[in-house]
């Protein structure tokens, strides 16, 4: 039985398609895994700087600015003006003064009942 010229061009074609898609999969396989494998071991390598970072203590912005910083042994200094504290902190009236003044002499002087 002979085989006709043409069905044996279209075998060879399809033989040639398929070699060549089996080819551009395992290149394309190959890509993706490099990729991939790239793609964890970059993961791992910021997980291990997060870890490596939180691990560290916590340092002021002015020491990572460059700007010396005092040492915990020195005095704090405040630096508030009379001002700003008196901003930050609810100004007392004079009903709310005399009431603890009232309060305060209760609590001193109790009263014998006798």
């Amino acid at each position: 039985m002979a085989i006709d010229n043409t069905l044996l061009w279209v075998l060879i074609g399809t033989a040639g398609i398929s070699l060549l898609t089996l080819v551009y999969v395992l290149v394309d396989e190959g890509t993706k895994r490099r990729r991939y494998e790239q793609q964890k071991q970059e993961q791992a390598e910021q997980a291990a700087a997060a870890v490596a970072q939180s691990s560290q203590p916590a340092e002021p912005p002015e020491a990572e600015a460059g700007i010396p910083t005092v040492s915990s042994s020195a005095e704090p200094v405040p630096k508030e003006t009379p001002k700003e504290s008196s901003a930050q902190e609810p100004a007392v009236s004079p009903v709310d003064s005399a009431l603890s003044e009232e309060a305060k002499e209760e609590v001193e002087t109790p009263e014998t009942s006798g």
